[in-house]
């Protein structure tokens, strides 16, 4: 069962969803917290965003 509410891949979607500065940032921070944590998926969301810039 998994620890968070909403999945890496939500988050993810609800950032390029959004055309708030604020709003993308916050959801940026929380896939890297999930990557810090030792989340390959969450850190493969990452490099998609940051590649995207």
């Amino acid at each position: 069962m998994s620890q968070y509410q909403d999945s890496h891949e939500e988050i993810y979607n609800r950032y390029h969803e959004t055309d708030n500065p604020v709003t993308k940032r916050s959801y940026l921070d929380i896939l890297k917290t999930r990557a810090n944590n030792g989340s390959k998926d969450a850190a493969s969301f990452v490099r998609k965003i940051e590649l995207s810039k």
